[in-house]
């Protein structure tokens, strides 16, 4: 696929806007305790869909971090995250619908990002993170190094890890 979105989404929003940055500061996402859980359901989603890499993304204004991993190696999983303006992730909370990319390469939004030139990111999925106050605070995305396509299905088991993402962060923040 290699339009930059599927689904309807219910406006455009900046990475910049307070008010999803402050809701993202108010969830406390740098707590360790929260890693291990979200890390055990991205291992999952890269199981169901045969792909080495799962992540879960909180896309600030200026930068992307990974609250939840399995596959990264190299510079990302040392630094867990990357330039929100490299990120497939950003296009997700911007739009606030998923973003899917059968082929980065020749993708038009994606294919010049040092993560498609350079780390060798070839296929994407990611749909919103959405908070039970309706902001988008990030993507759950899975990722790998050859093309392929993404199903309706697909989208709709990426949507499943999302909601179980958001759960427990929120459980986090009801204490």
């Amino acid at each position: 696929m290699t339009t930059p979105s599927r689904g309807v989404g219910s406006g455009a929003q900046t990475l910049d806007d307070t008010a999803r940055l402050q809701e993202i500061a108010d969830l406390r996402l740098n707590d360790a305790d929260i890693d291990d859980i979200l890390s055990q359901i991205t291992a999952e989603a890269a199981a169901h869909f045969g792909l080495p890499v799962a992540l879960v993304s909180i896309v600030l204004d200026q930068a992307q971090y990974f609250r939840g991993s399995h596959g990264l190696d190299g510079w990302m999983a040392t630094t867990r995250g990357t330039p929100a303006e490299w990120s497939f992730c950003q296009h997700v909370v911007r739009n606030r619908e998923p973003f899917v990319v059968d082929d980065a390469q020749t993708h038009p939004l994606m294919r010049d990002s040092p993560l498609v030139r350079i780390e060798g990111i070839r296929c994407y999925a990611g749909v919103p993170l959405v908070t039970f106050r309706g902001h988008v605070i990030g993507s759950f995305c899975v990722q790998g190094p050859d093309a392929r396509s993404f199903t309706e299905y697909d989208l709709a088991q990426l949507h499943r890890y999302a909601k179980r993402v958001i759960a427990r962060i929120e459980q986090r923040r009801q204490g």
